[in-house]
């Protein structure tokens, strides 16, 4: 062999490994690009939750809720009806007391169970203060 054709030989291999390296980062690279797609496409995706399940017992409640609010709409229709004639101040004063029933009812459904007896006192105050309101207010 002579040096010209020793150095082709080394040469071709050089290259040969080459292009191995070069073949190997590539795959490499593309398998790198993939996982990545393949991840954001599983954070971008929603998890598919199936409620056909829970939908006859949902449309169930509805109808059973309409029906219960069907009959007290029409008292309170007739009740606002019949309040339609209130002074501004009997509106206010009626406001009010919604308001603190409201409160009051918040309160009382709060799931913290302390200090019920002073909540118990609270409340029959409350209640004596509210029915000595509207007894008051009778009487005008």
């Amino acid at each position: 062999m002579n040096l010209h054709d020793l150095a082709k030989k080394t040469i071709d291999e050089v290259s040969k490994e080459e292009l191995h390296e070069e073949v190997e980062n590539k795959i490499a690279l593309a398998k790198e690009q993939e996982e990545s797609k393949l991840e954001e496409t599983q954070l971008d995706e929603p998890e598919v939750i199936d409620f056909n399940a829970y939908e006859k017992e949902i449309n169930e409640l509805i109808e059973k809720k309409s029906e219960e609010s069907k009959e007290p709409q029409v008292l309170i229709n007739d009740k606002q009806d019949e309040f339609a004639g209130l002074s501004f101040n009997e509106e206010v004063f009626l406001k009010n007391i919604r308001e603190r029933v409201l409160v009051l009812f918040e309160g009382l459904s709060s799931s913290d169970e302390k200090d019920l007896r002073s909540r118990l006192d609270l409340t029959i105050n409350f209640l004596e203060f509210l029915l000595a309101n509207i007894e008051d207010k009778l009487k005008k």
